[in-house]
């Protein structure tokens, strides 16, 4: 049912079932999980790319947490 139709029968759109707050926090963890692999990505890409600038015997301890 659509929030439209919801609205015109006067019930309240708001309101979610047991099982859809379950696929909702399923979905919020699946979400958190894919930033923290996006975030983990981003920094394995930083560090190839100083990897690839800077050959490793002219790096001291260079690393993409503290670029």
């Amino acid at each position: 049912m659509s929030a439209a139709s919801s609205a015109a029968l006067g019930t309240n759109t708001q309101c979610a079932t047991p099982a859809q707050h379950a696929t909702h926090k399923e979905q919020a963890t699946s979400n958190k999980q894919q930033a923290t692999s996006n975030k983990q990505q981003a920094t394995s890409n930083k560090q190839q790319a100083i990897d690839q600038k800077y050959p490793s015997f002219l790096r001291c301890s260079i690393d993409a947490s503290e670029v």
